[in-house]
């Protein structure tokens, strides 16, 4: 049984969705007080609207006291094309989709620093990698800019005890997918390791794969829930494009902040300094600032 009065509180956005609410289920079931920001939540909240956002995120605080998840599970995904698109739509798509994620970490990070402890858990998407359908510019434009927002969240936040974490699910079968035809969904399958839809469980399952104290060393990460699939990003490695060679690290890797390092080597990539996880990026960088 768990102790309420102890638990961690974890905040989801979206939860009144189907993926959301597969979440809500996981996280409480891991024993985490799960706090819904949603029109229908348990705080209600606009996540186009900045000031609903910053008055919502005060409420938790005020009401809960603490925040050691944070899971962005909400997501506008009007259909919108290159020649008819307006402002007014793509302004709130971005809102949705990536300012609120910004407005939430700025309020809750603050008391996870102060704890040592903190875990974001992104929700992207998979066709940051391969687009499907030229109607899906403003969704795909703002699951690209939430995947690096998380990247660089993690270089940020990792000396505190705050991991960031995405979740690129693939075609998922929800009532916001239930516009696509069942060949769309078949030729998603076709290209799965997995053969079956994908349903909100499976994302689910994703972000609540580690017991909530571990998981630090996977910060920076995209883990992928396109079940095996072989789009970039998916279980089965991409190719690298003709004429190019794919760097390979010496020995086990840990990816953190985006920056792939070898477990075995003392630095990203060939340098003459011995320092550990310093490569040649990272001098150029340094003789940049001392120039």
């Amino acid at each position: 049984m768990t102790d309420v009065s102890t638990s961690r509180v974890a905040v989801v956005t979206g939860g009144d969705g189907a993926i959301g609410g597969a979440i809500v289920r996981e996280l409480a079931r891991l024993g985490h007080r799960v706090v819904v920001l949603d029109r229908a939540g348990d705080i209600a909240c606009d996540l186009a609207v900045e000031q609903d956002v910053r008055r919502a995120a005060a409420e938790v605080l005020e009401t809960y006291g603490r925040v050691d998840v944070l899971v962005h599970s909400a997501a506008a995904s009007d259909l919108v094309e290159l020649d008819t698109v307006d402002l007014a739509t793509w302004r709130r798509i971005q809102a949705v989709n990536v300012e609120s994620a910004l407005l939430l970490s700025q309020a809750f990070t603050p008391g996870m620093r102060e704890r040592k402890f903190g875990r974001i858990v992104l929700i992207t998407s998979d066709t940051v990698w391969k687009p499907p359908s030229a109607d899906l510019l403003g969704y795909i434009t703002s699951k690209g800019a939430l995947t690096a927002f998380g990247r660089t969240l993690a270089v940020a936040l990792g000396k505190d005890g705050i991991a960031v974490t995405s979740v690129a699910p693939g075609l998922t079968r929800t009532p916001a997918t239930a516009y696509q035809p069942d060949e769309a969904f078949a030729m998603a399958e076709a290209t799965q390791a997995l053969p079956r839809p994908l349903v909100p469980e499976d994302v689910a399952a994703t972000v609540g794969f580690r017991p909530p104290g571990a998981g630090e060393a996977r910060t920076g990460r995209v883990l992928p829930g396109a079940g095996g699939g072989r789009r970039r990003g998916g279980g089965r490695r991409a190719e690298a494009p003709r004429g190019r060679a794919t760097a390979r690290p010496r020995g086990p890797s840990v990816v953190c902040g985006g920056y792939l390092a070898s477990a075995f080597s003392s630095s990203v990539s060939s340098s003459s300094d011995s320092r550990p996880g310093v490569g040649r990026f990272h001098l150029m960088m340094a003789k940049r600032k001392t120039a």
